[in-house]
């Protein structure tokens, strides 16, 4: 049954509506090869197992009796390790003992309710505060396409998870690009949406302004019913269909990137996606942003996260300095020392670039870049400072973004596209993108 280990939530969950997959023989699957093909990945700190069970067989019971609680009943699920689950440690990537946790994350209750499984913790660069998840305390998590290769970060172990077959699909959080970089390097989907539209409670913060959670999943299909189950509010998510063109739509591409560092197959895949979606009908736009320059911004958001970092960690780091590497320590330290004037100036030289982008939405629909500037890397490599170039405006103007796959380079290493959309718009930019997808596959 390993074949149902990659299928989409919405195969599975038709499959179990019509008696063919019991759950209980779904988890077993996953629960096989996290401890069989996937155990040199390292992409689980933790599992529920009999939890997971006992969660399996209710969802086989409801099933028997035609009182599933809708698609995701009986899904195995996993969460990334700095997300709350009931009874299981929450390690948030960093050293010295877990604390167990009391009660859910907001996300971990509303699967709950949706009748998912929740499988275990996943690994992550450590305090979510790095693009690789080579983590000191748990080990490297390895990308599925190539031992010894980032999977990237912080969401790693989601992202390498999902991409081997050992979870339906995974819950991540994104800062600064931390969804969308392992999407992107393990060559799945992964789903910032707008900031807020799904609750942070629960989750061990690293900047509470610019902290979002949200899915990686295996189809655009699949983000949206992990969006409709998650989001925040009382107001059910109505799902768009995904249209059968990309007619009538604007499509805007930011020539500020062009000063950045990008591979050749990078750009090669990307203008092969520009062709394709001007092919399905979409009208293709070019502008630059006066206030952006991606170095002074990425820099800035690095600040940003560091200064977060020291407010949420720094009585920690001051009472046992044990649980903290060298280099996350340093930045909890460096972010202790800096202004209040100095984040103030680097909130603003944001700020500016992200009003500018988001007034872009006037014209339209969404805008587009590659999600990464490179393939995945080898850990050796560890060191590339543009790794979430393409990124961070989103997370700071709160807009939903997408990363999809959009080829490969010559040695089968996945690209992302990344497709950016309007505040509150998250409905309309899957719906885009599940067209793309479509046409691509």
């Amino acid at each position: 049954m390993d074949h149902v280990a990659f299928a989409s939530i919405g195969r599975l969950s038709s499959l179990i509506d019509d008696g063919q997959l019991d759950p209980v023989d779904l988890l077993e699957v996953y629960l096989d090869r996290i401890a069989g093909v996937g155990k040199p990945l390292n992409a689980f700190v933790a599992l529920r197992e009999d939890k997971a069970r006992a969660e399996a067989h209710g969802a086989r019971e409801r099933s028997r009796r035609q009182v599933r609680l809708g698609p995701l009943d009986g899904i195995p699920i996993a969460l990334k390790d700095n997300i709350d689950i009931a009874g299981s440690p929450t390690a948030n990537g960093m050293g010295g003992a877990p604390r167990f946790a009391e009660a859910d994350a907001a996300v971990a209750w509303r699967l709950k309710q949706a009748g998912a499984v929740l499988l275990g913790k996943l690994n992550m660069h450590e305090g979510a505060l790095g693009g690789t998840t080579d983590n000191p305390h748990f080990g490297r998590t390895h990308n599925p396409y190539r031992i010894g290769y980032s999977p990237g970060g912080s969401s790693g172990g989601a992202g390498a998870a999902v991409a081997a077959g050992l979870c339906a699909a995974a819950l991540g959080t994104d800062t600064a690009g931390s969804i969308r970089l392992p999407a992107s390097y393990c060559g799945v989907v992964g789903f910032k949406p707008t900031y807020q539209r799904i609750s942070t409670s629960g989750i061990v913060p690293l900047s509470r302004r610019l902290d979002h959670v949200g899915p990686l999943s295996r189809t655009v299909g699949d983000a949206g019913l992990l969006l409709e189950a998650l989001a925040s509010g009382h107001c059910p998510v109505t799902l768009l269909p995904t249209p059968g063109s990309l007619s009538g739509r604007v499509v805007c591409v930011l020539d500020n990137f062009a000063s950045e560092t990008i591979t050749a197959e990078v750009t090669h895949s990307f203008e092969s996606t520009l062709d394709l979606m001007a092919g399905l009908g979409a009208r293709i736009m070019h502008t630059t942003l006066s206030e952006f320059d991606p170095q002074a911004v990425r820099y800035a958001m690095f600040l940003l996260t560091e200064a977060g970092a020291a407010f949420e960690h720094g009585e920690a780091l001051d009472l046992d300095r044990s649980r903290f590497s060298e280099g996350f320590a340093r930045c909890v330290q460096y972010g202790r020392r800096m202004s209040a004037m100095q984040l103030l100036a680097q909130e603003n030289r944001i700020a500016m670039a992200a009003e500018q982008m988001l007034a872009c939405f006037g014209t339209a629909d969404i805008i587009a870049s590659p999600a990464t500037p490179q393939s995945a890397f080898s850990f050796e490599q560890d060191g590339l400072t543009n790794l979430n170039t393409f990124c961070t405006l989103a997370s700071f103007a709160g807009c939903p973004a997408i990363s999809l796959p959009m080829g490969r380079d010559a040695e089968g290493l996945p690209h992302g596209l990344q497709m950016m959309g309007p505040v509150g718009q998250d409905e309309t930019l899957l719906a885009i993108a599940g067209a793309f997808e479509a046409a691509a596959n």
